[in-house]
Order: structure tokens, then sequence, then C-alpha cells
């Protein structure tokens, strides 16, 4: 039993995607970071459901933001090589002020996002909206790429 465990988290991530991306909080106008995995975990209804594990960088004025989702996606074709997904998931705030204040990691937030991409042969070029639920509400847009 083990083994096939084994087997089956290595086909995972022998099929799985790594993306990166940039964009803005529209709110703040200030530019954002990412990278993440896409890992399929089953698929139903002429689409895949994926575990997309991620991180987030943004500064907005004296503050460094980093947050760490465990976000689920469910995508599909849409027409020839462009696929589309939906997702959300649950995520963990870690801001750090700048000067003597302490960091704080104790801020939950949520995701709900889509995205839009097109199969190339070199990978899969993409947009994304996201709107993060947290304690002042976020609404991003950015560009990415998965290989």
């Amino acid at each position: 039993m083990p083994l096939a465990v084994a087997m089956l988290a290595t086909a995972a991530v022998a099929d799985s995607d790594f993306g990166a991306r940039v964009g803005l909080y529209t709110k703040h106008g200030q530019p954002y970071f990412g990278a993440e995995g896409v890992i399929p975990i089953g698929g139903t209804l002429g689409g895949t459901f994926a575990a997309n594990p991620n991180f987030e960088y943004v500064r907005l004025g004296d503050i460094q933001e980093f947050t760490f989702n465990a976000d689920f996606t469910y995508g599909r074709p849409i027409k020839g090589r462009s696929r589309g997904w939906v997702g959300v998931g649950i995520g963990l705030l870690s801001s750090h002020p700048d000067g003597p204040a302490e960091p704080s990691t104790n801020d939950g937030v949520g995701n709900i996002f889509l995205g839009i991409g097109f199969e190339t042969g070199i990978g899969i070029p993409y947009i994304t909206a996201k709107y993060v639920t947290k304690t002042h509400p976020e609404f991003l847009l950015g560009l990415g790429m998965r290989f």
C-alpha cells in the first residue's frame, strides 16, 4: 500500500505544472508577485480538479505582505487550445511592517479566483482575477505563465 501511494504521488508531481505571475492590487495600485504549483487530483464533468498551492508577495506602503494559500481549482478546455479555471481556497497572511514593529502571521484569508490560459508549445500564458477576503479585502488582476 505505501508503495502504491508513493507511485501515485510521483505520477501526480510528474504531471504537475509550476507557474509564476505578476499583477496589480487594484485598490492600492501596487504590483504583486506570486508562484504556484498545479497538481491534478482527479477529473469529472469534462474537466480536471487540481490542488493549487501558491504564495504571493506585495508591498503596501510601509508593510510587506506574504500570503501562503491552499487553493483548489476546477479547469476545463474552452475552445481550441484555450482553457479556463475557477478556484477557491484558504490561506495565511504574514504582514511585516517596516521599522521596529513585530511581524504578524495570525490573519487568515479566503480566495476566490478565475483564470483563462492558452496552451502554447512552451507553456500556458494566462490572465487571472482574484478576490482575497481579509481584514481589508483586495481584488487582484494578474498575468502568469505555467510550465
